[in-house]
């Protein structure tokens, strides 16, 4: 099923379905585009709903399995548990990095968690 919402496809061919919910007693199926954006599918009503990243998330978190939940979304820290990550970046980049953490008198980790906290209301 295609369907196009706000100038945006959405189409269950050619995305990738992530599993079925039970939403106050109605199946719905939810699917991630290749883009990396959740939708929900009603087979009955042929209805597609985005989804924000954060509400697939904790749809997945409440009814999907621990494989489903590491799969599109890695593993979900809890609580502000701290999780290491991993990136290639230019020695410039790394040195622009350390100056600003300097400045601000905190470390590289927690400049980008400041950072990455500061970009929540792209989910929204």
């Amino acid at each position: 099923m295609r369907k196009i919402h706000n100038g945006k496809v959405y189409d269950t061919k050619t995305s990738v379905f992530v599993m079925s919910l039970n939403l106050d007693g109605l199946k719905r199926d939810l699917y991630q585009k290749s883009t990396g954006e959740f939708f929900l599918y009603d087979k009955n009503s042929e209805r597609m709903r985005p989804l924000r990243f954060k509400d697939a998330q904790q749809y997945v978190m409440d009814q999907g399995t621990k494989e489903i939940q590491d799969q599109f979304f890695g593993q979900i820290a809890t609580n502000h548990e701290k999780i290491l990550i991993s990136a290639y970046i230019t020695k410039e980049q790394k040195a622009h990095l350390k100056r600003a953490a300097a400045i601000r008198g905190m470390s590289i980790s927690s400049l980008i968690g400041s950072w990455a906290e500061s970009l929540e209301h792209l989910d929204k």
